[in-house]
C-alpha cells in the first residue's frame, strides 16, 4: 500500500482516501437535507458560503484526523519493536550473567577442593601455624607444593626410616627435617625453604620469592647468578595467586634450622 512522507513519519494514503469517501458522502447527505428544507434557487449566497465553509472546515478536521490515527498507529508499531529489541537485549544480558555466574561457581569450587585436599595432605607430624595466615592461600598452597614434588628436592632424606613407599612401605614424610634443604645436586645444595627468625620463608619477601621463581634469580645471591636443578621456569608460569599460595603455606611451616647432613 502507497505511503507518503511527511517528517519522518509516513502518511497512509489508503486512509486519507477512505476518509476522503466518507467526507464526501457526508457531504451528500448535508445536500440532500438542504434541499428538503430549502430549495437551491432560493438559498442566498452567504447561506452557500456559510456551509461550504462549514463543509470545509469538517474536510480538513477529518483529514487531520486521519493523519493523526496513521502517526498514532505508526508510533506504536515502533514503541512495540522497541519493547521487543529491548526484552531480546536483557534476555541476552540475563543469560551472558548466568554463564558467568556458572564459570565463577564452578570455579570456586574447584578452588575449595583443592583447599580442602590441601590441608588433607598436610604430612603427619608437621603443624602448622595459621595466625595471621589467610586460611584458603595456606589450603590451597599445601595442595600446590605437596602435589608437586618440592618435598623430593628440598627435604633430606624425603622418607622416615621404614616408610619409603618406593619399597613398598606404608608412605611416612621425614617431617623433622621437612622443606629444610639439604639434598644435594653435585656442587648445589637445595635451599631451605621453612621461614627465618622474621617469618620469611628462605629469607624472602613474596615480592622477592614470586621474583626468584619468574626469573631464576635470588636477589639475596650475587648479581647474574642463576638457580640451577631448581625447575624456575615450570614454578614460574603459574599465577600470581598460586605462588602467593605456596609462599604463605611456607609462612605457616615451623621455624627449623637448615638440614644438618645433607648429602645427594
Amino acid at each position: 500500500m502507497a505511503a507518503v512522507r511527511r517528517g519522518s513519519g509516513r502518511i497512509n494514503v489508503g486512509l486519507v482516501r477512505q476518509g476522503n469517501l466518507c467526507l464526501a458522502h457526508l457531504q451528500s447527505i448535508f445536500i440532500q437535507a438542504a434541499h428538503r428544507d430549502v430549495s437551491i434557487e432560493r438559498r442566498s449566497e452567504p447561506h452557500t458560503k456559510e456551509f461550504n465553509s462549514w463543509f470545509l472546515a469538517l474536510y480538513f478536521v477529518g483529514v487531520r484526523d486521519t493523519v493523526k490515527s496513521s502517526f498514532v498507529e505508526k508510533d506504536r508499531i515502533m514503541a512495540s519493536n522497541r519493547s521487543k529489541r529491548s526484552c531480546m537485549a536483557l534476555a541476552g544480558l540475563a543469560a551472558l550473567s548466568l554463564a558467568f555466574a556458572s564459570n565463577a561457581r564452578a570455579d570456586d569450587e574447584h578452588s575449595e577442593s583443592q583447599i580442602k585436599r590441601g590441608f588433607e595432605i598436610v604430612p603427619q607430624g608437621v603443624h602448622l601455624n595459621l595466625a595471621g595466615k589467610n586460611r584458603a592461600l595456606v589450603g590451597l598452597g599445601s595442595y600446590l607444593v605437596n602435589t608437586s614434588g618440592c618435598n623430593d628436592c628440598h627435604t633430606h632424606p624425603e622418607y622416615l626410616p621404614g616408610n619409603n613407599p618406593f619399597l613398598g612401605q606404608p608412605e611416612m614424610i621425614n617431617f623433622p627435617q621437612y622443606l629444610t634443604g639439604g639434598r644435594q645436586f653435585g656442587p648445589f645444595t637445595s635451599a631451605n625453604l621453612t621461614p627465618d627468625a622474621s617469618g620469611k620463608p628462605a629469607g624472602l619477601t613474596l615480592h622477592d620469592f614470586i621474583t626468584t621463581l619468574r626469573t631464576g634469580h635470588n636477589p639475596n645471591d650475587p648479581p647474574g647468578e642463576i638457580l640451577q636443578v631448581m625447575p624456575w621456569p615450570v614454578y614460574g608460569k603459574k599465577t600470581d595467586r598460586d605462588l602467593t599460595a605456596i609462599y604463605e603455606y611456607l609462612r605457616s611451616l615451623p621455624s627449623l634450622p637448615n638440614n644438618p647432613n645433607p648429602g645427594p
